[in-house]
């Protein structure tokens, strides 16, 4: 079975599988936790009781109370797995470059004074200009449509951020990098060219689900996983989904902790 019998495995670093990790740990210093995921935030600090393990299961057993997930060179083994995999994108956006993300989190330019460019006409592209806004100098908005679609409270301070440029009836159609393969500055549908360091494209997203077995998770008709007022799957005990993977999304990160931990109350949790 291995030389370690961990009591987390979580899967997907996404924001949650950071909170949930951080929590279990700050309850249990001792836990031994094994945090698996296509990539990891360097930026993220974790205890140094978490194992951190680069790569996407393919498969799971489950066997007398003990989960194993499968990488394509070894397999791990916990008693209780979380998977916070978080959301994708429903569609992408074709474009030939390595500077494109699709939330916040991906962006990996430091540059302050270099431009980033929005695409998506939502609230959640919305949020993303105004959060970038207070750190970069020069942020554009690319709508498909003719005006801004998302809330009029978002609308009226975009409009008044100097340095938001909205461009109606417009999408980034191509990319020009420089020698060093860093972006340069892309082309728009409307034959404009703007100087632009990395893209972030807010398109509609989806659940984003781990390559386990068949026969060990449900799912709703949004294509989440499906999870009880605990977050716990239907199939298997001890298999938890939290955040945008799960169709429960909403967390109370400690209350989880002191579930899966066997305690009782929040309080009792603090004191461990």
């Amino acid at each position: 079975m291995g030389d370690i019998l961990y009591d987390f495995i979580v899967i997907g670093a996404s924001h949650d599988g950071y909170k949930i990790v951080k929590t279990l740990c700050k309850f249990k210093p001792n836990l031994k936790i094994c945090f698996i995921s296509k990539k990891f935030d360097k930026k993220q600090i974790l205890p140094e009781n978490v194992v951190c393990i680069i790569g996407s299961p393919i498969y799971s057993t489950f066997n007398h109370g003990v989960i194993g997930i499968n990488l394509s060179d070894k397999a791990y083994f916990g008693t209780k797995i979380i998977i916070a995999t978080g959301t994708k994108p429903k569609k992408l956006t074709g474009l030939k470059t390595e500077y494109l993300g699709y939330k916040l989190s991906d962006l990996s330019i430091r540059s302050k004074i270099t431009p980033i460019v929005i695409v998506g006409n939502n609230d959640e592209a919305a949020k993303g200009a105004l959060t970038l806004a207070e750190t970069h100098k020069y942020i554009y908005m690319c709508l498909k449509d003719s005006e801004l679609q998302c809330s009029d409270e978002l609308k009226e301070k975009i409009i008044n951020k100097s340095n938001i440029l909205v461009l109606p009836l417009s999408s980034v159609v191509a990319c020009k990098h420089n020698k060093q393969n860093k972006l340069q500055e892309v082309k728009l549908s409307t034959y404009s060219v703007l100087k632009c360091g990395f893209i972030i494209a807010f398109t509609e997203r989806s659940p984003e689900l781990p390559r386990l077995a068949n026969n060990m998770l449900t799912v709703d008709v949004n294509g989440a996983i499906k999870v009880n007022k605990n977050n716990e799957t239907e199939i298997i005990p001890n298999i938890f989904a939290i955040g945008g993977c799960a169709s429960k999304t909403s967390i109370n990160y400690s209350k989880l902790a002191a579930y899966t931990l066997g305690i009782k109350n929040v309080e009792e949790a603090d004191l461990c």
